[in-house]
């Protein structure tokens, strides 16, 4: 800003001691320009003479010369009576100081300057336009003196209306007082920027503030406050934006709006989409549907402030970096959603700092997922990251357990150096026979037999042997006392044997031995008894004497493994 002032002044000082009649270069005083001149005023006349600093009106054409020094022009209402002509005639790098009251009625930038040369403009008032301003031409920088002050553009009171209605982005572009770019058919536009400025729409309905529909390559807006509008305050779309500038913006919308959005990014699939340091905070009265929505793009968001709102930071079908969010007083009870993903979408956030239920609902609801994450009383949210509906989620979230993640995840490795502690159970859902993949083992829980299974190499699906006295083991085991035959050679008894739990049917081969010695006798085990069928639940199994005295194991031991 102090640089535009300083440039301003040295440029009204030049002139002063510049203007002269013909061709003469003798310096000229108030006191001497012709009669019909008087300082100040409120029209714009014939001619306009500026010395030591004031504005000299003459209704009549005088003889005194326009001064100009090389590359700089001022609008003057003389030699370049209006911004678009000053533009217009830049044919090599240059500065222009706009100082000349004037409402826009044709976009000024319609002819572009030089190819290959830079203009930069300085605004010395607030524009007022009829119509959008429509930048389609690389290399331009406009700034005014700071987004605090007056300096800027602002719907006219015709704005798109009228004798207006139908002006180049009046129909199809979203009344933009500003665009760089144009769309439905896409420029590419390079280092053109808006810096230090108000957008004002005064409540005009359908008024976008600003739209970027070709922004590439350090195009964009910065340290820009777009205010009183009903729609959305920073659009931009179209998948020629890419790689811009859009920083330390600030979005009001009117008092009146009860659905707008601060910045909304629509079908841009490039990278180097940032959003650096926005703030949403709509006039008093006014609420918004979304602080940020991202639709079909992909962007990359930090420092995102975010106030009366129903939803902080929307992300629909879209690849996201959400870096450090938060919320003020003015979002007491309004927010429900801080971070409300939907479609297709994932990303990661870090340093989400919404920490008083106060201030919103819910910290994370991803509806893609079932993902739901309230706001927690203390504390802020560390990182969270998402992948597609098929995916599973990981957060880290002090006071809610710390590191947590929830889902299904597929990995190719789990590299553990000391351990993990997985939680105080894990579950596996169950499925039928879903196949196998070449070069891949699948694990599985089967639903009809509620056995953990494994597919390797896709060549067919295998129980996971488990053993002990739990529900659904395909192998188990089980120990009994054995039985006493008669003290007769030959003589036998059988032992029943129940299994922990029963099998799903008699498809399995069972195993048993005498164990921990003998009673008495000499014995020895034939088998399954002849007399009783196997079931599912248990089998008979038979000791046989080999000598004429009574003969028992003191224990049989039985395995049993299910086909």
């Amino acid at each position: 800003m102090k640089q535009a002032f300083f440039a301003v002044c040295f440029l009204l000082a030049f002139v002063s001691v510049s203007f002269g009649q013909g061709a003469t270069t003798k310096v000229r005083s108030g006191t001497s320009l012709p009669a019909t001149c008087s300082p100040g005023g409120a029209t714009l006349a014939a001619d306009v003479i500026v010395v030591r600093g004031i504005l000299y009106t003459c209704p009549v054409t005088n003889t005194w010369a326009a001064a100009t020094i090389p590359n700089v022009i001022a609008v003057d209402g003389v030699k370049f009576p209006t911004l678009a002509s000053a533009y217009a005639s830049c044919n090599s790098d240059c500065i222009i100081y706009d100082l000349m009251p004037e409402t826009i009625t044709t976009n000024p930038f319609s002819t572009c300057h030089a190819v290959g040369f830079d203009v930069t403009i300085y605004l010395g008032q607030n524009v007022p336009t009829e119509v959008p301003i429509m930048i389609t031409c690389s290399g331009t920088l406009i700034k005014g003196t700071g987004s605090s002050g007056s300096e800027g553009f602002y719907a006219a009171a015709s704005f798109c209306s009228g004798a207006y209605a139908s002006a180049p982005g009046c129909t199809t572009d979203g009344y933009p007082i500003i665009e760089i770019g144009n769309t439905p058919s896409p420029v590419f536009v390079a280092s053109t920027r808006i810096e230090d400025m108000i957008l004002n729409c005064k409540g005009v309905i359908n008024c976008t503030p600003f739209v970027g529909s070709g922004l590439m390559e350090s195009s964009g807006a910065r340290n820009v406050y777009a205010i009183d509008y009903l729609g959305v305050g920073f659009s931009l779309t179209t998948r020629w934006t890419g790689n811009f500038v859009m920083e330390d913006l600030t979005a009001e919308p009117a008092a009146t709006s009860t659905t707008a959005v601060g910045i909304e990014i629509n079908g841009i699939d490039m990278d180097g989409n940032a959003i650096k340091q926005f703030t949403m905070a709509p006039y008093s009265g006014g609420h918004a549907t979304a602080c940020v929505d991202v639709e079909n793009s992909s962007a990359y968001l930090t420092d995102i402030h975010c106030e009366n709102s129903t939803t902080g930071i929307l992300v629909n079908n879209s690849r996201y970096l959400i870096i450090g969010y938060n919320t003020g007083q003015g979002a007491l009870g309004t927010i429900t959603d801080h971070i409300k993903i939907i479609g297709t979408s994932y990303g990661s956030l870090f340093d989400m700092n919404a920490d008083n239920p106060n201030y919103g609902t819910n910290m994370i609801n991803n509806t893609a997922t079932g993902f739901l994450l309230t706001v927690a009383t203390t504390n802020k949210l560390i990182s969270y990251w998402s992948g597609n509906s098929t995916d599973g989620e990981c957060w880290n979230y002090p006071g809610l357990g710390g590191v947590n993640c929830s889902g299904p995840f597929r990995a190719k490795s789990i590299g553990v150096t000391n351990s993990v502690v997985l939680g105080t159970y894990e579950e596996l859902v169950e499925n039928t026979s879903p196949g196998g993949s070449a070069g891949k083992t699948r694990f599985y829980a089967n639903s009809t037999s509620h056995w953990p299974m494994m597919n390797p190499n896709n060549a067919g699906d295998n129980k996971i042997l488990l053993a002990g006295s739990g529900a659904n083991n395909p192998l188990q085991v089980k120990r009994v006392s054995g039985c006493a035959t008669g003290a007769v050679q030959f003589s036998t008894c059988d032992t029943l044997v129940t299994w922990p739990n029963p099998f799903p049917d008699t498809n399995y081969t069972a195993t048993c031995t005498g164990a921990d010695g003998t009673v008495s006798g000499v014995p020895a085990l034939q088998g399954h008894s002849l007399l009783s069928n196997k079931l599912a639940a248990s089998i008979e199994v038979r000791t046989i004497a080999l000598s004429s005295a009574a003969a028992q194991f003191t224990t049989i031991e039985c395995t049993a493994m299910h086909d």
